[in-house]
């Protein structure tokens, strides 16, 4: 039984793992299932055991990319220095990206969501969420005296969104550029810090 399951999730990780190549080097919309499953070397009815359509495969990428993120945010948020918190989360997150062949894949796939459906109701409900999380931030910053009583949280989570995307972008068209994870590194602390006097 326990073979049994183990050999469940591995098939399920090969579709995924398949899946986000396929995604990346074709395109979402001229990915098929039946691609999927034989760059994954399963067949259609394994992929429907663990998924019901291309949707949920992808939406199933999102969910690993994004829920350490949002977990990591959510205890920095409820930590004394949540802004230190939250810029170490972030730093984090762009060296894995650097680091991560995956992670740059799953994003390129992501960013194609101005002409795919399922990707633009991914980004919006992961924009919306980062939102949350930005007010929830600004608030606990307020009360630990980490930010300005009258700092704006619409601002401040426009100005963290503008930054972020700027630097998945940069990283998506030039993973290889000198001094990158150092430079990324610098931006968010920089920014932070921007972050407590605005």
């Amino acid at each position: 039984m326990r073979r049994t399951k183990a050999e469940a999730e591995q098939t399920r990780n090969d579709i995924l793992k398949a899946a986000l190549i396929l995604f990346d080097e074709q395109g979402y919309a001229q990915t098929t299932l039946s691609t999927i499953a034989r760059k994954a070397k399963v067949t259609r009815g394994a992929i429907y055991w663990h998924f019901e359509n291309k949707e949920e495969i992808l939406a199933a990428l999102a969910q690993a990319q994004f829920d350490e993120l949002n977990r990591q945010n959510a205890a920095a948020i409820a930590a004394p220095d949540t802004w230190k918190s939250l810029g170490d989360n972030i730093v984090a997150y762009f060296h894995e990206m650097i680091r991560c062949p995956d992670r740059l894949r799953f994003f390129r796939t992501f960013h194609q969501h101005g002409r795919i459906a399922p990707l633009e109701k991914l980004h919006r409900e992961y924009q919306a969420l980062w939102q949350i999380q930005c007010r929830e931030a600004v608030q606990r910053g307020k009360e630990n005296g980490e930010l300005r009583a009258d700092a704006d949280p619409e601002y401040i989570y426009f100005y963290l969104m503008m930054i972020f995307t700027g630097l998945v972008e940069l990283c998506l068209d030039q993973p290889d550029a000198p001094h990158l994870a150092q430079y990324c590194e610098r931006v968010i602390r920089d920014t932070i810090a921007l972050m407590q006097t605005l």
